[in-house]
């Protein structure tokens, strides 16, 4: 009855992370080849480039100028901040790139640390629906904003599950995932009542 099991279990971890291995590399054909799965990349992508430069120019631009988005533009902020390597469109696309290429260790991180229990390999296989998401990959492949707010949406709930005492740093991150994509509101909201006194409305802890 072991020997089975163990037979089963090692099936298990060779689909898993065969599985895994296989999307991916179709992660990077799909860049390579300029994947627009989910539809719409391209034109995307030109509203983003175009509001990179703009701010670029002027920082105050998203308020007062021709701003062609309805995301905060924290993204382009912190690639014109942090990012001085970006002098052309492809520069532009493959930092988003990397960034989601970085995000993929995110999210493993934070399945291992949720799922403690789990076995590994069966992480794989939700890193492996990540990998397959025409969403995720349209956005990495075409320089797209959505990916940032997943990454703070993540590191928010992974320093949760370590240590809850980080309040300030865990609604700075969550807050973040907010600024990144307005879709995440409730992130931040979450933890705003989670940490909330409600014993004591107006105490110094709730300020």
């Amino acid at each position: 009855m072991t020997l089975h099991i163990s037979k089963n279990s090692n099936f298990e971890k060779y689909v898993s992370y065969s599985i895994f291995v296989i999307t991916l590399i179709s992660f990077f054909i799909g860049f390579i080849l300029r994947e627009n799965s989910a539809g719409g990349g391209i034109i995307d992508l030109k509203h983003e480039w175009h509001n990179y430069n703009l701010l670029k120019n002027d920082n105050l631009a998203f308020l007062f100028g021709n701003y062609e988005a309805s995301r905060f533009p924290l993204f382009h902020f912190l690639n014109i901040k942090l990012n001085p390597f970006i002098s052309s469109q492809k520069d532009f696309i493959l930092s988003f790139f990397i960034y989601s290429f970085i995000l993929i260790f995110v999210f493993y991180y934070c399945l291992s640390v949720v799922f403690k229990n789990r076995q590994k390999y069966l992480l794989f296989i939700l890193l492996s629906v990540l990998l397959l998401s025409p969403y995720f990959r349209t956005s990495s492949f075409w320089g797209l904003q959505e990916n940032l707010a997943y990454i703070f949406f993540l590191a928010s709930f992974t320093l949760y599950e370590i240590n809850q005492k980080n309040r300030l740093i865990i609604l700075l991150l969550s807050f973040l995932s907010f600024y990144s994509d307005q879709k995440f509101i409730l992130i931040p909201m979450i933890f705003f009542f989670r940490y909330l006194n409600r014993d004591q409305i107006f105490s110094r802890k709730n300020i």
